[in-house]
């Protein structure tokens, strides 16, 4: 089910269901014997060190010879290279090397190529064209097109938090749309221009102005509903 919220300062847009508060009370028995420990880890195999996202190119500088010494000198065993592409809504092009969909004209969707034996210098990350965030945590040179003007371009849901690829149910993984009016306003109606598919129940309620601080949509006690 969706769910929109707005508000006065902002508009929310949520896909939620409600759920009847659960009576049911959860006993949990832990079991101890020190002489039989339940897990075990060696940590010069498990304890270990990651890259996180950079440029093209930027790994042949950071890999010198000098900093892999340093490196190798804190006695970190695995080493993990972390992309961004999660963050700055991207899809992700683990293996440079694949074939694309429409292989005369390059384009259309990549699949890398699992069976590729060589050396992998580069993973690409690729922009989604209907990111379904107007900001990331990557570069944020990108906006989703919910307030553009042009009812061509459309904002939509994520389509892999679904029940259908979840494994889930869709109560789980709400999915919404905040707007930020930049001030204050009275809000007494909201016109959604739908595509297809829409939402069959949503709900709309707002928010107050909470001025230049950092604002988290699950906030508790953030949203309100309208009198009305």
């Amino acid at each position: 089910m969706k769910r929109i919220i707005g508000l006065a300062t902002l508009f929310f847009f949520c896909a939620v269901e409600a759920q009847p508060p659960s009576s049911n009370k959860c006993h949990i028995q832990v079991l101890y014997t020190p002489s039989q420990p339940s897990n075990s880890f060696i940590p010069s195999k498990v304890v270990g060190a990651a890259f996180d996202g950079h440029s093209r190119g930027d790994i042949n500088r950071l890999l010198t010879s000098e900093t892999i010494q340093s490196m190798r000198s804190l006695n970190f065993g695995p080493l993990a290279y972390r992309l961004r592409t999660e963050l700055g809504v991207e899809a992700w092009h683990w293996n440079p090397h694949g074939t694309w969909s429409e292989p005369g004209k390059q384009q259309g969707y990549w699949v890398s190529d699992d069976n590729y034996s060589g050396g992998i210098e580069i993973c690409n990350g690729y922009k989604l064209p209907r990111r379904g965030n107007t900001h990331d945590q990557a570069n944020d040179d990108d906006y989703s097109r919910v307030d553009d003007g042009d009812t061509s371009t459309f904002w939509k849901t994520n389509p892999y938090l679904d029940e259908y690829f979840t494994k889930e149910s869709n109560t789980l993984h709400a999915q919404w749309v905040v707007i930020d009016l930049g001030k204050s306003f009275p809000v007494n109606a909201v016109k959604i221009n739908w595509g297809n598919p829409y939402a069959l129940s949503y709900k709309v309620d707002y928010a107050g102005d909470i001025g230049k601080d950092y604002f988290d949509p699950l906030q508790p006690d953030l949203w309100h509903d309208f009198s009305k």
